[in-house]
């Protein structure tokens, strides 16, 4: 039976908001928010936030023991093997990537992402190329084989640090498919958790 693996990509460490994944929205951390989010998602298995172990980042480790959610710690800045870590240790045939700043990450955009890449049988699905859903939506389903290929593959440091873009490069060797909005113009919402005024922002919203 195909294991579908959500990993939320989350750390403390933020130039225009630091500590911004715990920050409090509406009572609980923003993470929380995330998380709740991607367990309602019904076309997947297992929830896992994926931080680091930088010393800052022992906070969200914290945090998730403290609410009982799965937490694998792995290198700061090759989250390639971060996520290869989090396919091993859970046995992932499919990967949902998550990032800890999509507070309002919707399950039912998450599952049709899912079950779009499972129809068109490709390696990748996304509905951010293009975007034409809010910043804040985002989600990137991926086989274990193309993230195996790209974790073996991979030598740019970029290419580390961003799990996908060695998938997204090579499309000729990965194809993908991309879920489209059904409503115009929404690309131009910004819904994600980036800046203090994205924070006031999410803040009035919950």
């Amino acid at each position: 039976m195909t294991r579908t693996i959500c990993v939320v990509q989350a750390r403390m460490g933020s130039t225009r908001l630091p500590g911004k994944v715990l920050k409090d929205v509406s009572g609980k951390p923003s993470l929380q928010w995330t998380v709740d989010a991607c367990k309602m998602a019904k076309q997947t298995d297992e929830v896992v936030v994926a931080t680091s172990f930088l010393e800052k980042d022992d906070a969200i480790a914290a945090f998730c023991r403290s609410q009982d959610i799965d937490c694998f710690r792995g290198d700061e800045k090759d989250v390639l093997s971060r996520f290869m870590g989090v396919a091993t240790e859970y046995r992932a045939d499919i990967l949902v990537r998550i990032t800890g700043d999509c507070t309002f990450i919707d399950p039912r955009v998450i599952d049709e992402v899912v079950k779009l890449r499972e129809m068109k049988d490709v390696a990748y699905a996304t509905n951010t190329d293009p975007p034409t859903w809010p910043d804040g939506l985002d989600a990137e389903v991926f086989t274990r084989d193309a993230l195996e290929c790209a974790h073996r593959e991979a030598i740019r440091g970029t290419d580390r640090d961003c799990v996908t873009r060695f998938i997204v490069r090579n499309r000729h060797r990965f194809p993908a498919a991309n879920l489209v909005c059904p409503l115009p113009d929404l690309h131009r919402e910004r819904w994600v958790l980036d800046s203090p005024e994205d924070y006031e922002f999410v803040r009035a919203v919950a």
